[in-house]
């Protein structure tokens, strides 16, 4: 099968883990990297002593000496206009880490670009990609234990923002929290369940101790528009290093739960093993021990659910019979929620989503 060059745009933390992602993939295979820190991209080429992969500073210049077939961007957010306008110049693929835009209207904009330009814009959305996001989508839409009622996701954790080996960059952004981790959990909530979110009700806030500039901390109600009702709060400053994650999903017949960032997906019966039980509408009781859901495995965190959205991007753009995933277009939905949350924080009050779609001209 055929294989596409990749352009690597930007080689931090997160670009170390691409580019092992990029050779990995069988479609795929680098051509250059591109960072503004030279010592960074001199780190990433001695990764790589026998071998002569070019290594830029300047985007145009890559661009013209490698031709890709895609342009990856681990970059910050706030370069991804400029970057996604010279692939669509020179007619490339682009996959993207979220968000695409820290303002929302932008992130409109440059959809539309890519649309208009007929270029694959895609986002790395890739815990869609997890075992687990895939199991608790599959017993969603086969209603194994019956149709969710609600939710609730809890993801509480205090990021040291200055670790050498994460972004630096959200501890100066304005809601940090909800454009560079919430947005991940709103996606995963409407992507297993195959439903848009009707209206959220959110309170923003920054702890005294927190080393971010604004909000890291968020707390949100969520209709979904099949009716499911979502409990969330996810944190990037709290007060132990421990990680809390949980996400519940209450159905008629039990619940689903996933315990584990990346893993441990199990299911709870309504039913206990008691053979004399039996559950009845309504009347209560009841209730089996927490068991693995069958043919889940571990992820490698990071690896291999990365490695999955970029075959699946890479197979989109070889034959056009495959969905491009992640797109764009899907993706505004998903930074609709966050600013619906942020003008909800802002104002005080519940806000729908069609407001959010309206102003912006999503729908």
């Amino acid at each position: 099968m055929e294989t596409l060059g990749v352009l690597q745009v930007g080689v931090g933390a997160r670009g170390q883990i691409w580019d092992e992602v990029i050779r990995a993939c069988a479609l795929t295979t680098p051509v250059g990297y591109v960072d503004i820190d030279e010592a960074a991209l001199h780190a990433m080429t001695e990764r790589y002593p026998d071998q002569e992969i070019p290594a830029f500073t300047d985007l145009e210049a890559a661009l013209d000496h490698t031709k890709p077939d895609i342009l990856v961007l681990v970059t910050p957010p706030e370069t991804h206009g400029e970057q996604i306008q010279a692939a669509c110049d020179r007619n490339i693929a682009v996959l993207a880490e979220k968000p695409l835009a820290e303002d929302l209207g932008e992130a409109v904009a440059l959809t539309q670009l890519a649309e208009r330009a007929n270029i694959p814009l895609s986002l790395c959305l890739n815990f869609r990609y997890l075992e687990v996001t895939q199991g608790i989508r599959r017993m969603i839409a086969e209603e194994t234990l019956g149709s969710p009622d609600f939710m609730h996701f809890t993801y509480i954790r205090n990021r040291d923002g200055k670790r050498a080996d994460i972004n630096r960059y959200p501890l100066y952004m304005e809601h940090p929290m909800l454009l560079e981790q919430s947005i991940h959990h709103f996606d995963l909530i409407r992507y297993v369940s195959d439903s848009e979110v009707r209206w959220v009700d959110c309170h923003t806030w920054n702890p005294a101790w927190s080393m971010y500039a604004h909000d890291s901390n968020v707390s949100a109600l969520m209709s979904l528009e099949n009716g499911v009702h979502v409990d969330y709060i996810g944190t990037w400053t709290s007060g132990w290093n421990d990680m809390q994650f949980q996400w519940r999903i209450d159905c008629p017949e039990g619940v689903i739960l996933q315990n584990q960032l990346f893993s441990d997906l199990s299911y709870a019966p309504m039913e206990g093993d008691d053979p004399d039980f039996k559950y009845e509408k309504g009347g209560g009781g009841g209730g089996g021990e927490p068991r693995p859901v069958p043919g889940v495995k571990d992820d490698v965190a990071f690896y291999d659910d990365t490695l999955a959205l970029l075959d699946a991007f890479a197979r989109a753009i070889i034959d056009p019979a495959n969905p491009i995933p992640c797109t764009a277009r899907d993706h505004l939905y998903s930074l609709a929620v966050v600013f619906a949350c942020i003008r909800s924080a802002e104002q005080q009050r519940r806000v729908h989503l069609d407001e959010i779609y309206r102003d912006y001209g999503i729908r």
